[in-house]
């Protein structure tokens, strides 16, 4: 009576909400449930104009200076997705013309976090293979009255930008200018010393165009390219230059580079390149985990993580440990789409989507985390066969030999009472008993009835150790780092989980789904996927 009012007032304030503002709700409160609708959303993300079959170029451009992370990842399955279905080119373009930061370690682990995503790219180039092309730009530039070279200071260039003010540089003539950029590339000036840059507007709100540096000298050699240059293009030029180059039609990248849109095209304009089609959706943050390179690094230099492929982490790297798989990454791709709404993803989504399609494929085993020993009187010695997997019954079975000892967890003994009967999982019945030295005593009852209350269980004889390691969430609420943020849980495990490979993804029973990350015959060790 007390809870019938409740719930006629939920349903109706529910009611008066809009399907959008209900999915806003839902993804707050329990993400999860969004997964439970019995009717799939069709998956496919939105037309966006200017698709022409068979000929939509794309691209996916990461700069080779850190290990993709989960942004990355859904940016080039959303490239690779309009490439995919209207036919047409999907670039792997490396941003690779800064080579202070850029390392040959990352340009192949970026190819090969793609491939275990499933991508694969139609043409591949680097950005710094084309370097005397960007010398060609930019001598058009010059001779075009478009850029010019400014020796002014890095701080001036910053308070003048700030203020909108044009420094002297900026009258000299063109050949002037082209004089001392030629200079500049023989080397007649050190770092920091002279710049090139664009005439934009220094009066424009959009500071970018504010007569932005397209290039700089870093005297530092260059993973691909060594001491060869030492004048470099900046992201906005090399960028510009290279999306008309590789005629691509779409460009699909996360709203952080909006404000860029407006001097690339501008960029292009000028030197007689096309511009391509530009759409731009919310970057993607997950609660608890950094994305920023700058702050994965620093947390790796004070030892917070262990590396680039700690679970705690959303880089490929880490999602790929902790058991999160490829398709989980592209499910997520068209939940958010091209949303504008700053999602931020919440663990509870992405482990939703994960454990849908892990839950097919993980072969599932007996295990138990803070274990404690449980004897059973009049136990009968039997030989039981369980299946690998609850959907192939007949693939494979694991066989266990059974008599009066077992490993249960501490968890579950706590809740144990005298007198009280309990069924061992998929085995028979007892009674408890008694409590003595961290010792649950049980005697044998019967095999048939099922009871509500089961236990899980390890035959003593066949289990080996089992150490867990799970991760938390990083940092919280605040933006404070979270201590204790990788907990490491200890157990027994059957001894059938032998016989799987370093990598798999298995389910313990009534515990979680696990990547085995180190596997022998008395131990193994796994990090914690999800439940």
């Amino acid at each position: 009576k007390e809870i019938i009012p409740l719930v006629r007032e939920v349903i109706e304030k529910v009611n008066r909400m809009s399907i959008e503002e209900q999915k806003h709700l839902l993804e707050k409160i329990a993400p999860e449930k969004l997964e439970e609708r019995k009717t799939e959303e069709k998956r496919e993300l939105p037309r966006i104009k200017g698709l022409q079959e068979g000929r939509v170029v794309t691209r996916f451009a990461p700069e080779p200076n850190g290990y993709l992370h989960i942004g990355h990842a859904l940016t080039a399955f959303i490239n690779y997705y309009y490439r995919k279905t209207y036919g047409g080119v999907f670039w792997l373009r490396f941003e690779d013309t800064n080579p202070r930061k850029e390392k040959i370690e990352f340009y192949e682990a970026i190819e090969e976090d793609l491939r275990w995503l499933g991508i694969r790219w139609d043409r591949k180039k680097c950005n710094s293979e084309d370097m005397p092309l960007y010398y060609e730009y930019a001598r058009k530039l010059i001779s075009n009255g478009h850029a010019y070279v400014c020796k002014c200071e890095l701080e001036k260039i910053r308070e003048y930008r700030l203020l909108g003010k044009e420094c002297k540089c900026r009258t000299l003539s063109p050949e002037d200018h082209l004089e001392t950029f030629e200079k500049m590339l023989e080397g007649a000036y050190r770092e920091g010393e002279a710049t090139i840059r664009l005439k934009g507007d220094m009066s424009s709100p959009n500071t970018t165009l504010r007569d932005p540096v397209i290039f700089r000298i870093i005297e530092a050699e260059h993973p691909i390219q060594g001491d060869k240059y030492i004048v470099w293009p900046t992201y906005d030029y090399a960028c510009s230059i290279q999306d008309g180059l590789c005629r691509i039609t779409h460009v699909l990248r996360s709203a952080e580079f909006e404000i860029r849109t407006e001097l690339q095209n501008m960029i292009r304009e000028l030197l007689g390149l096309p511009n391509p089609i530009i759409v731009h959706y919310s970057r993607f943050n997950v609660k608890g985990t950094p994305t920023s390179k700058r702050e994965i690094t620093k947390l790796i230099d004070e030892g917070i993580v262990e590396g680039w492929d700690d679970p705690r982490l959303v880089t490929l790297r880490a999602l790929r440990r902790r058991g999160i798989l490829p398709k989980t990454i592209e499910d997520l791709m068209y939940q958010i789409g091209l949303s504008k709404a700053n999602p931020i993803i919440d663990w509870k989504l992405l482990t939703g989507l994960n454990r849908k399609n892990v839950d097919r494929i993980a072969n599932r085993y007996f295990a138990v985390i803070n274990p404690i020993l449980l004897e059973v009187e009049n136990a009968p010695e039997r030989e039981i066969s369980l299946p690998i997997h609850p959907d192939k019954p007949e693939e494979k079975v694991r066989k266990f030999t059974v008599g009066d000892q077992f490993y249960i967890s501490a968890l579950d003994a706590k809740g144990l009472k005298r007198g009280e009967e309990i069924r061992l999982k998929d085995l028979y019945n007892i009674k408890i008993i008694d409590f003595r030295d961290s010792v649950v005593c049980g005697v044998f009852v019967d095999f048939k009835r099922l009871l509500k209350k089961k236990i899980q269980w390890v035959p003593v004889d066949q289990a080996i150790k089992l150490k867990v390691y799970v991760p938390m969430e990083l940092i919280d609420e605040h933006g404070n780092i979270v201590k204790d943020s990788m907990k490491t849980e200890y157990g027994y495990v059957e001894s059938n989980v032998t016989r799987e490979k370093v990598g798999n993804i298995v389910q313990f029973e009534r515990y979680g789904f696990c990547r085995l990350e180190k596997i022998s015959k008395e131990s193994v060790e796994a990090v914690y996927a999800h439940d």
